[in-house]
Order: C-alpha cells, then sequence, then structure tokens
C-alpha cells in the first residue's frame, strides 16, 4: 500500500478536484465486484474495478468507503496513491485526466460493516440494505448509474440471490462457491446487493415473460404462494400505470430473518414476519406493493439527489396504495390516504413540516422521512384530486417513459403533469413541494 503524508492527505481532501461528496467530477460506466463476506467475524473482503469517465479536468478522484479499509489502488496494474478519510478514499491519478477521459481504478479492501450489512446468526444469513459503500468502494451518489458484474464467495450449501442474470456458479475449494450475476442496465449503486444463507423454500412462477421467485425463511412453499399471490397481478398493473414493461427477465421477493424492507435491481429483501402478517391480514399488502413500485420509481426513474428523495420514496408509497385501490377498491385506497394525512398533519401540527424538496438530507430525523414517504404521497393523491383521473395517470405516464433510466428533479414532473393537465401547477408545487 502506498500510503499519503499528511501534508498530501490535506492538498487531496481540500485542493480543487474532488467534490466533498458524491464525486460529480466523474461519471462511474462500471464496477465489476468480487466479495466475500464472512458470518463468523461480521467483515467482508474484496476488490472492485471502477471504469469511468472524466466530466471535468482532474488530478485526483474520490468514492465513498463506508467503515472499509482500502487496502492498494492500481490503475493499469501501477499502484496509485490514496488516502481515506471522513468514510471517503481520495486517489492521485498520478497525472491530469482530460474532460471526457476514461480510466479504471481497482480498490482492495476489507472490514467490518456497521451498517449497509445484515449478518444473521440463525437462520445464516447475511444480506446488504442500502449503504452500499459498507460493502463495496463506489459513488452512492443517486444519480450516477452504472452497471455492475457482481461475484458473491459464500459457502457451498447456502444460496445466494442477487441480479437477475445468474451468470455462473463456480466451486472454489474451501467449501465455497464463488456466484456471478450481471445487471446490465445502469442503475444506481443504492440497488445493488445480494441475500445469501440458509433458506427455508423457494417458488416460481411465470407472468409473461417474467420469472417470478419467491424465497422464504422458515416458511414453507404453501404459505409462500398465499403471501406473494397477487405478485403478477401487481407487475402487470405497475406495468400499465408506468407505460413500461417490467425491465428485467426476472424479479425475486426474498423473506429474510431480521427487519429488510429493500428494493434493488430485480429483487426486493422483506422481513420474514410479513409472511405470517400478510396470511392473518390478507389485504395488508402494501410492503410488498412499494417495493416492487420502486422497480420503476426509484430504480429506473431516480431522483437527482437526495434531497428530492420524495421522487423515491413518495412516488412508491401512493403507487402501492394505487394498487390497493385496483385489487380492493376505492375505500381501501381512502383509507391509506387518509392515513398518510394523519400522518403529515402530525408532523405539521409539532412544527416540523418542510417542503419535499430538502435543503439538505445529510442527517434525516424521523419526521422528515414522514415527509418524504407519507406526505409525497398524500401530496400526489391531492395532484390526483387537482387534476383529475385521466390527465394524473396520463401525466405520471409520459413522466416515467420519458425519465426512465434516468435521474429527475421535481420539475421534471410538474413539467408533465402540466403537459397533461393543461393547466399551470406552478402553484400547486410551490405550495407543496418545491423550497420556500
Amino acid at each position: 500500500m502506498k500510503s499519503l503524508t499528511l501534508a498530501v492527505l490535506v492538498l487531496l481532501l481540500f485542493g480543487h478536484s474532488a467534490s466533498a461528496r458524491g464525486d460529480r467530477n466523474i461519471d462511474v460506466r462500471s464496477y465489476v465486484v468480487r466479495v466475500a463476506p464472512d458470518l463468523a467475524t461480521g467483515t467482508v473482503s474484496g476488490s472492485v474495478a471502477i471504469a469511468f469517465i472524466a466530466t471535468a479536468p482532474v488530478t485526483q478522484v474520490s468514492f465513498d468507503a463506508g467503515n472499509l479499509t482500502v487496502d492498494a489502488v492500481t490503475n493499469r496494474g501501477q499502484p496509485l496513491r490514496f488516502a481515506q478519510a471522513d468514510h471517503r478514499v481520495i486517489v492521485d491519478m498520478g497525472e491530469r485526466l482530460a474532460r471526457s477521459r476514461s480510466a479504471t481504478v481497482t480498490l482492495r479492501y476489507h472490514g467490518a460493516p456497521q451498517r449497509g450489512v445484515a449478518f444473521i446468526d440463525r437462520p445464516q444469513q447475511i444480506y446488504t440494505a442500502f449503504s452500499t459503500s459498507e460493502w463495496m468502494i463506489g459513488v452512492d451518489d443517486p444519480h450516477d448509474k452504472a452497471t455492475l458484474d457482481l461475484t458473491v464467495e459464500a459457502p457451498a450449501e447456502w444460496t445466494v440471490i442477487s441480479h437477475g442474470n445468474a451468470v455462473s456458479n463456480v466451486e472454489e475449494g474451501s467449501g465455497k462457491r464463488a456466484h456471478r450475476f450481471l445487471l446490465t442496465d445502469p442503475a444506481p449503486s443504492y440497488t445493488y446487493g445480494f441475500a445469501a444463507g440458509r433458506f427455508s423454500s423457494s417458488v416460481r412462477e411465470h407472468v409473461g415473460d417474467v420469472e417470478l421467485q419467491y424465497v422464504g425463511t422458515d416458511t414453507d412453499e404453501s404459505t409462500i404462494r398465499r403471501v406473494f399471490v397477487d405478485t403478477p397481478d401487481m407487475l402487470q398493473f405497475f406495468e400499465n400505470r408506468a407505460g413500461i414493461p417490467y425491465p428485467a427477465r426476472t424479479f425475486t421477493q426474498v423473506l429474510t430473518a431480521g427487519g429488510a424492507q429493500q428494493e434493488l435491481s430485480g429483487f426486493v429483501l422483506l422481513p420474514s414476519t410479513y409472511a405470517p402478517w400478510v396470511a392473518e391480514h390478507p389485504r395488508d399488502i402494501t410492503l410488498a406493493a412499494h417495493e416492487l413500485a420502486h422497480q420503476w420509481w426509484g430504480n429506473r426513474v431516480t431522483c437527482e439527489s437526495w434531497n428530492e428523495f420524495w421522487l423515491n420514496e413518495g412516488v412508491a408509497t401512493f403507487m402501492a396504495a394505487a394498487y390497493v385501490e385496483h385489487r380492493f377498491g376505492r375505500d381501501a385506497y381512502n383509507q391509506l390516504i387518509a392515513g398518510f394525512r394523519a400522518d403529515y398533519d402530525r408532523v405539521r401540527s409539532a412544527g416540523h413540516d418542510k417542503p419535499l424538496v430538502f435543503a439538505e438530507w445529510s442527517h434525516p430525523s424521523a419526521d422528515d422521512r414522514t415527509l418524504v414517504y407519507r406526505k409525497g404521497a398524500y401530496v400526489l393523491a391531492l395532484l390526483r384530486e387537482t387534476i383529475g383521473d385521466r390527465a394524473f395517470w396520463a401525466g405520471l405516464r409520459a413522466y416515467t417513459r420519458q425519465f426512465d433510466g434516468r435521474s429527475v428533479r421535481s420539475d421534471d414532473l410538474r413539467a408533465q403533469m402540466q403537459r397533461a393537465s393543461d393547466r399551470n401547477l406552478g402553484e400547486f408545487f410551490a405550495r407543496w413541494v418545491s423550497l420556500r
């Protein structure tokens, strides 16, 4: 490892070429990752090759590194100098990269994730949730979408679930196998992940050309079929409202030990307690609907920055309610919207109301999250009432189709809703959404 002196470290951290968070002087095009999580020690080790293009002339680049320790950085086999501070790694490229020039750096790392990875002893499971830089080094900024070639090393008897295109499963020796997955459509890094371990059941079925898989923990096949009986209908409903077919060949719902509630590209993680709850309350399927909705609104049409996180979470929360309306009727939908409004009113009465476009999202409170999810969904319900069903759904479909695979701001949604309704919605968005 080529460590840096304090003087060089200060230069890299405060110099002209690397931004403080989410290096926007580069555009990551692909990650090639090999990761070995270890249940006994609660650690990960691995390597990542990051291919990127410079969007401005730079001599250093930075990546999010969570609590990982970088052991070495290379470019074309040559070692590069680097420094770590404030959960980031700053790499001295050794020469000035001109705008539009491409480069690849490879980082070897290890560490004990403080969040973002769950290590479960009984049953044995390891899975990831949201904080991707706790298990692989990259760019956490949601605007930066890239492809992923992911290999996960795990005990040979374990099941490993990740992005749909599983391309190989190779015995590694020492009782381990290497499971390789390809995510060929660029996606934000927070949607990367895997689940590995011992699961009790697995069921497969098809809807059109899409293979659906349901994986259970402490759940038999009969129960798992009942719990996910609405998934084919959900997928077709969201395809219709989005105007875009489901963008992958497989979709997997995994019931995990612990409290996972996480959307990823091509699969979702749900808590194992979801199964008995839905078995007893078969109409309470909003969690599964919410996470499936993210395959369009969040994973494909992604907020440009965390400050506009409501464009992910508020939209998915509303779309789950819209599915409940489709499945169980208008009264069930109205009951959910009333709940969103009550939660929002509680936050507003406490004096904690904010625009849905946040000034910053670095340390969100519980009330901030209520605003993003519940106020966001309530505002979309109000917008639907304001412009009418035909215009609302036409606007949402146009917005989703235009920005599929891209990053968005609230003005992008406003523009599509205005066009569909032939109304000026500036006052509505200024009141409910925009910074004041």
